[in-house]
């Protein structure tokens, strides 16, 4: 008998125990929004850091754009090989 109602015991007490917390805490989350709203809310700033290797990896994709360029006006037009 006992193994029956341990368990039912068990879930009943967690239950009120969830229901008691519930209940103390449910109005948390509006007190912590009206506090957020009174602070002033400031813009977002963006840093960028431009280093020496940006630098030289845009210069290097130039260079590789500018021979695809070349490369491609000093091909034969109409070759039939």
């Amino acid at each position: 008998m006992i193994n029956v109602q341990l368990p039912n015991v068990l879930g009943f007490v967690l239950g009120l125990l969830q229901m008691l917390l519930y209940a103390i805490y449910r109005n948390r989350g509006e007190k912590a929004m009206k506090k957020e709203k009174k602070a002033p809310i400031e813009p977002l700033k963006s840093i960028v850091i431009e280093t020496q290797l940006e630098k030289i990896e845009q210069e290097k994709k130039n260079k590789d754009d500018a021979n695809e360029e070349k490369d491609k006006s000093e091909e034969p037009i109409g070759c039939g090989v």
